[in-house]
């Protein structure tokens, strides 16, 4: 990550967002003269108070492949929740023990 400094000129270039809050700030004051920007922006900054990062595990692209399908189910309605997520679970477990971690 770029300094403070350095992070609202990453971000203009297209890289992901910074989080820190002057940058948010800054971005902002940027999007001003747009609102679909601003808007965009705004909505991303709330969201990212709940975002958690992907487990540094190699085997998560496999229990990801496993498990969106079954939340996917659950707001189809092909499935209750709790069957989704337990055959989610059931997936995410059987991967773990195939590559050795439990």
């Amino acid at each position: 990550m770029a300094d403070q400094r350095g992070q609202p000129e990453a971000g203009s270039r297209g890289r992901p967002a910074a989080t820190r809050t002057k940058v948010w700030e800054w971005d902002l004051e940027q999007a001003k003269s747009d609102p679909y920007k601003t808007e965009v922006l705004q909505a991303f900054q709330e969201a990212a108070k709940n975002a958690f990062p992907v487990p540094q595990t190699p085997e998560w692209i496999e229990i990801s492949n496993a498990v969106y399908p079954e939340l996917q189910a659950a707001i189809l309605g092909d499935k209750t929740s709790k069957q989704a997520l337990d055959d989610a679970a059931a997936k995410a477990t059987q991967t773990l023990e195939d590559a050795g971690k439990l």
